[in-house]
């Protein structure tokens, strides 16, 4: 708050200020002088006199015309209308007129009668002209100048006041003139010094106020850093206040425009209106971030927020307006800054804002310092070192007082938002605790949910594993074209419905997160032609073209899981020929590449050399799809119960299933679509490129082992379904194999402990002991006799991990999911366990191998 008490003081707005005393030490020998009662306008000075106030008996002349001159003034009837001022020190206020003032000095020598050099100082720097007349003779008059606007007349001592040379002769009176005008107000605080104790003074004064600046500067330089570390806006824009009340004091105590050109007095009359402005704008805003108006002020700093924008704009219009007009405007609204700001910090401090504490103490800080000024000035208190200095003091508390303050705040938030921290670790906590809870119980439905679909499943895949079975089975007897046709169709049918229990599983998986992708070597572009070529037989009943464009750039060898990317590929076919009714399915396999990034606006890349991503794109020229059903098309639980699209309708499960294995692939999956024109669906897939070498041995294993003749085995299977007996028995018919049948675990058991076989299928879900008890038992048994094991081949319709993971444990060879829709590949699987039955003969065991022939999956 200096900044409005410094305005006050140094514009004095009609009250009597004391300039030059805010500037001396007073350790000197007060002034020594007579009043004679026949001449009681006579100051009388001595050899020994240090300084001397003209005070009490000046005399001062209004001029409004500007036009008149020393020899007007010495005259009557000009000389005559001099008036006494009835003042302690001069001070006229704001006005637009000249001002002279005239005062009697004798040098009264006692010991020493010599001429004698004297210093006069008008303690008061903003005086626009100062002209000084000095008697030399009779009635004659030596004219000097100085002042803010008379650039090019210097005083006699070069001073921050204007400040003259006398030389005085023993016994002489010496009737001396000033004539002062200014846009400023006017005053002039009259002072004669004796040489050395002038320079002595200012030498003191300059000490004092350097160490004043040194330490505002210092607190600018010191809460600039603090600002630089912890970042609060509070130490931002206290810096920037402390550096403009130094500018504006430096423009009423220092006077450095007086050494500015002609060019520049602009600035030199507009600064100080300017700088009051702008240190009452940053003051302002400080107080507001440091008060924290907005959480403590009923009006939330709405009008410290009209305040500022007043300052800056009298800070703007200073070098705009009239001086005289913009300082008084200045004055007079930072005198309603002042009573805002102190009106807001007691609001906010009664609203508990602990912070406002400093702040008023701070503001009483400087306002003791304000009355012990003023109250010095009126010389009421005598003149020392707490009453000269006490402005600078109560600003220098006042810096420091809110440094602390702004401390205090600091440590205050930090506490507040440690303590808040500890709430919110707290409620994380707690959060995290709750969530927990909350994932187990999702989990655990999720669980169940997934236990239903495949419980459900199971139950589906086993009369269905006999219904297909039994159609193979007739399709081989002699049947007619009739009843050939209607065999077609229920297998088709059981396929599809097998499929569907297919889907419901891999959701079922997926959705917690229990698929695993099985990596294989394969052909890509054999397996993108195989898999179109199952949909040329649809697309030529339909009379639709079907067509493939693949890049030459595309990998001829990848590893993958390839049964997913024909999944995939797959359901994307069957929903365009489904939704297609005329033209074409155009099926496009590229490389992905940086262009294709920026056509899609993605940021796609693989993230090793040897990965790669293969785009595929399956376009076709069906209805189409509208905007709505596009966001919520691969959501199935965002969609109604039964998607209808067109004329077809269905679960919308397939979608859904492919999103995820393309995510769980790495890759993406978007569509485009135009109701009317079609629709394209886009996937992006992240492959392994791989070694042909690998794929060539593998064909070479595999054709080796079907040129192999069907071995003669006697195989024991383990089945409670009698319609899947009758399946699989009917399979074994015309081969080598010998088989025998019972009805649950504990027979396979008994009937594997009596007799020896090579191998054993064992189906799970059996009455009085199931099929991974029966396993377990059946390891004992042939570690208690010391013999190898045989391979263990599971065909169960339960597909679940959980289920795969318990007959892995218990030791089986290998797993089937029911049904078994390739007679070839069944009899292909068997005929790998039995060539494995050397290593695990030499391991009997060690199951570490288990994980390179087990490969669950339903046979096609």
């Amino acid at each position: 708050m200096q900044w409005i008490i410094s305005l006050i003081i140094a514009c004095a707005v009609y009250i009597p200020i004391d300039a030059n005393s805010t500037g001396t030490l007073q350790i000197e020998t007060k002034a020594e002088f007579e009043k004679i009662s026949s001449n009681p306008h006579v100051y009388f000075i001595n050899e020994h006199t240090c300084h001397l106030k003209i005070t009490d008996h000046l005399y001062y002349l209004q001029d409004k015309s500007h036009q008149l001159g020393i020899n007007d003034v010495l005259l009557p009837p000009i000389s005559e209308k001099f008036q006494p001022l009835n003042q302690h020190i001069a001070n006229l206020g704001f006005s637009n007129d000249s001002f002279w003032f005239r005062f009697r000095l004798r040098y009264q020598p006692r010991t020493v009668f010599v001429l004698k050099e004297w210093y006069l100082e008008i303690g008061y720097s903003l005086l626009d002209e100062v002209v000084f007349y000095y008697p030399v003779g009779n009635n004659e008059y030596i004219e000097k100048k100085t002042g803010r606007k008379m650039w090019k007349s210097p005083a006699d001592v070069h001073y921050k006041h204007p400040v003259f040379r006398l030389y005085t002769k023993p016994f002489q009176d010496y009737e001396m003139f000033i004539k002062i005008r200014s846009s400023s107000t006017i005053q002039a605080p009259l002072r004669i010094w004796s040489p050395g104790t002038f320079s002595h003074n200012v030498a003191r004064e300059n000490f004092f106020w350097g160490i004043f600046f040194g330490i505002m500067f210092v607190m600018a330089v010191y809460n600039s850093f603090i600002y630089i570390v912890v970042k609060d806006q509070s130490y931002l824009y206290y810096v920037c206040y402390i550096l403009s009340f130094i500018c504006l004091l430096s423009s009423f105590k220092v006077n450095g425009f007086l050494q500015m050109p002609d060019s520049f007095t602009w600035w030199g009359h507009g600064s100080i209106p300017f700088f009051i402005a702008f240190a009452g704008f940053w003051m302002t805003r400080f107080s507001k971030h440091f008060l924290k108006t907005d959480e403590y002020s009923p009006f939330r700093g709405f009008v410290l927020d009209c305040v500022m924008i007043g300052n800056l704009t009298i800070a703007l219009l200073s070098f705009v307006i009239a001086y005289s007009f913009a300082v008084k405007l200045a004055a007079f609204y930072i005198l309603i800054n002042a009573v805002v700001l102190f009106m807001s910090a007691i609001i906010c401090y009664t609203n508990n804002g602990e912070q406002a504490r400093y702040y008023l103490i701070a503001w009483a800080a400087l306002l003791i310092g304000i009355i012990l000024y003023c109250l010095k000035t009126f010389a009421i208190l005598p003149n020392n070192f707490i009453t000269t200095y006490s402005l600078p003091l109560g600003a220098t508390l006042e810096v420091i007082l809110l440094s602390f303050g702004l401390a205090h705040r600091i440590n205050t938030d930090r506490r507040e938002k440690i303590v808040a921290q500890k709430e919110a670790l707290k409620a994380k906590s707690l959060s995290l605790v709750a969530q927990e809870k909350t994932n187990q119980e999702l989990k655990k439905s999720g669980l169940v949910k997934s236990n239903i679909i495949s419980n459900i499943s199971n139950e589906v895949r086993m009369p269905l594993h006999a219904m297909i079975g039994m159609a193979n089975l007739l399709k081989k007897t002699d049947l007619s074209n009739a009843q050939k046709r209607f065999v077609r169709e229920l297998i088709i049918a059981g396929e599809g419905l097998f499929q569907v229990t297919n889907d419901l599983v891999d959701y079922a998986r997926l959705e917690t997160h229990r698929l695993k992708l099985q990596r294989t070597v394969f052909e890509l572009k054999k397996c993108i032609h195989e898999t179109c070529d199952l949909f040329k037989s649809v697309a030529k009943k339909k009379g639709i073209g079907l067509e493939i464009m693949l890049d030459n750039r595309l990998p001829e060898v990848v590893s993958g899981d390839l049964s997913r990317i024909r999944q995939i590929l797959s359901n994307l076919l069957e929903n365009a020929f489904k939704y297609t009714e005329k033209g074409e399915v155009i099926v496009e396999v590229h490389n992905w590449d940086e262009q294709m990034n920026a056509a899609h606006s993605f940021n796609l890349s693989p993230e090793t050399p040897l990965d790669c991503l293969v785009y595929f794109s399956v376009k076709d020229t069906g209805i189409g799809i509208d905007d709505k059903t596009q966001d919520e098309l691969f959501n199935l639980f965002a969609k109604n119960d039964i998607e209808k699209i067109g004329k077809q309708t269905g679960f919308g499960l397939g979608l859904s299933i492919c999103k995820r294995l393309i995510h769980l692939m790495k890759g993406n999956i978007w569509v485009k679509s135009q109701q009317g024109t079609g629709s394209a669906f886009h996937f992006v897939l992240s492959l392994k490129r791989a070694d042909a070498s690998q794929l060539e041995k593998n064909k070479k294993k595999k054709k080796s082992t079907r040129a192999k003749a069907l071995p003669s085995l006697k195989i024991l299977l383990a089945e409670d379904n009698p319609h899947n007996q009758l399946v699989i028995k009917m399979m074994f018919e015309n081969t080598p194999f010998a088989l025998d049948i019972v009805e649950n675990g504990k027979q396979a058991v008994n009937k594997y402990a009596e007799k020896k076989y090579d191998l054993v299928i064992m189906d799970i879900l059996m009455p009085f002991m199931n099929g991974i008890e029966a396993i377990t038992q059946i390891r004992a048994v042939e570690k208690q006799k010391n013999l190898p094991q045989k391979p263990i081949l599971v065909v169960t319709a339960d597909a679940r991990p959980t289920t795969l993971k318990a007959c892995k444990k218990a030791g089986c060879s290998d797993f089937i999911n029911k049904p078994i829709l390739n007679q070839e590949g069944f009899f292909e699987r068997i005929i790998n366990l039995h060539n494995k039955r050397a290593w695990l003969k030499s391991k009997p065991n060690d199951m570490s191998g288990f994980e390179h022939i087990f490969s669950p999956g339903h046979v096609k």
